[in-house]
């Protein structure tokens, strides 16, 4: 499995919250996301997850998770709050 993020951009409440962030993830790498309260941490996750809008580019094995059916999204990745 691989998961490719690129230049990704969100906004929550009208400020931008996350700018250009890119990072590829492949077979059974795990990845820790540390950093202060506030700088993004969730909608991040939260945008790779397709909870919230983005801009730039998230792909999971080379297909666009905004072009998976909600339920082929839920089963290729969680989320747990």
């Amino acid at each position: 499995m691989r998961l490719a993020i690129e230049n990704l951009r969100a906004s929550l409440g009208g400020a931008r919250v996350i700018r250009g962030v890119s990072a590829t993830a492949e077979g059974s790498q795990f990845i820790g996301l540390i950093g202060p309260n506030g700088v993004g941490k969730t909608t991040l996750v939260r945008a790779i997850a397709g909870l919230v809008p983005f801009e730039g580019g998230v792909t999971l094995n080379d297909v666009p998770v905004r072009a998976m059916n909600p339920r082929a999204r839920a089963r290729a990745i969680s989320y747990l709050a």
